[in-house]
């Protein structure tokens, strides 16, 4: 059975309820941290180098992007768990633990606490004169992977809603355009940091040594 198939036949069984109220929720804090925050941190410390504060705005947009998926993640749990609190809820249910947006999801969550303790370690790691240590290359190159991870979980995470909604209800294409939208913005926001940071900087211009006039060198 496809996943069109399985969209088409839901039908509603409570109505708008627990579940479905922390799984937007959960959504919302979601899609905020991967789509606006995490992408703001990014480009700060793509194109912002040049300033002395760069890093530790870079730092609290992380921390919050951090912040803001350990709630998404517990927001989510409480929807699987319920508000009866039982061990017969999603929570604990096989088919729920095996989906491929809660494998993504728990994914995320972990990488995204690692990339934290990652950057602070790059930050601190030693390295030859004009050149990025190793824990930074693999900082960079980390995040880069978490990003395409925590996109990819947004995108799945749109059809996990259409056939699990109590309600019924499905994501709005409009919704679906402006995540790609926003998500092309910022691979073209984060590509063209790299064009500029690749070309070489012209060097200072310096004025031809003339020699001195008389009347300067009386002054």
């Amino acid at each position: 059975m496809s996943m069109s198939d399985l969209v088409a036949r839901k039908t509603p069984t409570h109505g708008w309820d627990w579940h479905d109220a922390y799984t937007v929720a959960h959504a919302v804090m979601g899609s905020v941290a991967v789509i606006f925050i995490a992408p703001a941190g990014i480009l700060v410390a793509r194109w912002m180098r040049s300033s002395p504060r760069w890093y530790k705005v870079h730092a609290w947009l992380q921390a919050c992007f951090a912040v803001f998926m350990l709630i998404s993640f517990g927001l989510i749990v409480v929807a699987l768990r319920g508000p009866t609190r039982k061990k017969n809820t999603q929570l604990f249910d096989k088919n729920t633990v095996n989906r491929r947006h809660h494998k993504l999801g728990f994914a995320v969550t972990l990488a995204v606490v690692c990339q934290c303790i990652f950057g602070l370690i790059a930050h601190y790691t030693k390295a030859a004169a004009a050149k990025r240590s190793w824990m930074r290359w693999f900082h960079i190159i980390f995040g880069i992977v978490t990003m395409a991870t925590s996109y990819a979980a947004i995108w799945d995470g749109f059809y996990e809603y259409d056939t699990t909604a109590d309600n019924a209800s499905r994501v709005p294409l409009a919704i679906r355009v402006i995540f790609w939208i926003l998500f092309g913005a910022s691979i073209v926001a984060y590509g063209g940091g790299m064009f500029l940071a690749s070309k070489p900087k012209a060097p200072e211009a310096t004025l031809p040594d003339t020699p001195m006039s008389e009347k300067e060198q009386s002054i």
